[in-house]
């Protein structure tokens, strides 16, 4: 096993300590959804900032599979969800979809099902967010890999270009019951 593999092992097994903890960070990818209704919730991952830059996610998953869709569960200004890759067993990074998110912008949030075309089994995902072009935080509160056989895996572990939660931790942790958009 690689370095990096055992690292990312190491922290998949504290992954669920730190979920309930830090409201919209990282953390909050990681399982199948849990956020119970559109809105600025502190249950999803939200970026740093509302508009400032595209953003990714890497999503980590405990089984390498032939994919078949991904769904990401947008759960706050939806619609930036603009291209996608996997990354093949020897590490390199391949688009399988780019496009306009299925969610549309304006909705409450939604379910972006995109479709995975590729021959390569993966157990890692890139999703990239064109943050500036919708208003606001994008939230999105889980990430569900589905193989060919119909079966989900949630996250296991995730990585972010940015993430609100990570900003200041201890306020966001005793601040719970706000969102971003509310400081």
């Amino acid at each position: 096993m690689r370095m990096e593999e055992e690292i990312v092992a190491l922290k998949v097994q504290m992954a669920p300590a730190k979920k309930q903890t830090v409201a919209w960070g990282i953390e909050q990818l990681y399982g199948p959804p849990d956020t119970q209704r559109f809105g600025d919730m502190g249950t999803a991952w939200a970026s740093q900032t509302a508009d400032s830059q595209p953003e990714w996610i890497v999503a980590y998953f405990e089984d390498e599979v032939a994919p078949q869709e991904l769904h990401i569960y947008e759960t706050f200004n939806p619609g930036a969800v603009n291209k996608v890759s996997i990354f093949t067993p020897l590490g390199n990074e391949v688009v399988v979809w780019q496009g306009i998110d299925p969610t549309k912008v304006g909705t409450g949030g939604g379910i972006s099902k995109i479709p995975l075309k590729t021959i390569w089994p993966t157990k890692k995902v890139k999703i990239y967010l064109d943050s500036p072009a919708v208003n606001g935080w994008n939230e999105i509160d889980a990430v569900g890999l589905i193989d060919q056989k119909n079966q989900t895996q949630w996250t296991r572990f995730a990585e972010t270009s940015s993430s609100y939660g990570s900003r200041s931790g201890n306020v966001i942790q005793c601040l719970a019951g706000m969102g971003p958009n509310q400081f």
